[in-house]
């Protein structure tokens, strides 16, 4: 299983707007294939702070994901809402 961590900081005046175009990249990505959870979360410390944590069969679904249509569409222009860029950290589940 591949493990997902993409932390975000978001332009304090984007926020609503990020949270629009997430809540599709979400609805989206739980019916990608391989596909076992797809969540988005707010740091309570910092609101501005916004996690994806998502969840894949395999790297081959993950690769997939990333070529969908909605993923395409949406995430770019998410990345231009951020104080800076993004941290993407990829894991495989150990045990």
């Amino acid at each position: 299983m591949i493990k997902v961590v993409a932390k975000h900081i978001v332009r304090e005046e984007c926020i609503e707007e990020f949270l629009a175009a997430g809540k599709e990249v979400v609805a989206g990505s739980v019916k990608d294939a391989g596909n076992i959870y797809y969540t988005m979360n707010r740091g309570l410390e910092n609101p501005q702070l916004f996690t994806i944590l998502e969840a894949w069969e395999d790297m081959e679904s993950l690769q997939a994901h990333m070529q969908t249509e909605h993923f395409q569409r949406l995430v770019p222009p998410m990345n231009e809402m951020l104080e800076c860029e993004a941290l993407l950290d990829l894991y495989e589940e150990l045990f």
